[in-house]
């Protein structure tokens, strides 16, 4: 314990709002004058020699908070914004995005090579499919585009429940932590999927599919009609 520290004693009357954000702690002038004083280690404070004062500035167009701030600062004042409180936050969480998203890059890489494989497989069982087709006046364009659609439609399936299984377990944890660890917060969720995410992972893995068919159908279009009506 540090020696130099100080207990206060507080008898909570109410509470201002529900939130995992709302730190804020409420208390008399005089308890909060005395605490900022131990803190500080400054007994003069507050008074007339350091009167301390805080100064709370709202603008009417956001994008003016900057030089408000700095007209502030000239006049002498240590100014702080909601904004910089923020941005200390996220940078707390930087190792685990970059975290997150290096698992992300490593499962969309083994989906596209789960395709891959799917679709080569897929022309083993259907070459002599393939050669009745070129057979019949199929060109290459055709076989080739058969496949690569085939592909695009796996990664978009595969985006889909994804995307579903995701939602699920996300419900799931914001059902269970909204009775258990969050009972006190109503208003806060540990998951989200704004539409703009889910949007962009069905382009992403509809795109991956593309890709990864790319290779099977080059090399279906490739195949011999001759050879292919003769495959056992």
């Amino acid at each position: 314990v540090d020696p130099n520290s100080k207990e206060y004693h507080f008898v909570v009357v109410g509470v201002t709002q529900s939130a995992v954000n709302s730190t804020e702690i409420i208390v008399t002038t005089n308890d909060g004058k005395e605490m900022a004083r131990h803190n500080t280690g400054n007994p003069n404070l507050y008074t007339n020699e350091y009167p301390g004062h805080v100064l709370q500035v709202k603008v009417s167009d956001g994008a003016t908070v900057d030089a408000a701030a700095h007209s502030v600062e000239e006049m002498g004042f240590y100014t702080e914004l909601p904004k910089w409180t923020l941005d200390k936050i996220n940078s707390r969480f930087v190792i685990m995005q970059i975290g997150l998203s290096s698992f992300g890059v490593i499962a969309l890489a083994v989906a596209a090579v789960g395709i891959t494989n799917t679709l080569m497989m897929a022309i083993h069982e259907r070459t002599r499919e393939i050669g009745v087709m070129k057979a019949v006046g199929a060109t290459r364009r055709t076989i080739r585009l058969m496949f690569t659609v085939e592909g695009g439609t796996l990664g978009f399936l595969g985006g889909v429940i994804g995307v579903l299984l995701a939602c699920l377990i996300g419900i799931i944890l914001n059902t269970v932590a909204s009775v258990s660890v969050l009972a006190d917060y109503p208003n806060f969720q540990l998951t989200i999927f704004p539409l703009w995410l889910i949007i962009c992972v069905m382009v992403a893995t509809t795109t991956i599919g593309l890709l990864a068919g790319l290779y099977p159908a080059a090399k279906a279009a490739r195949l011999d009609p001759v050879k292919a009506l003769g495959y056992e």
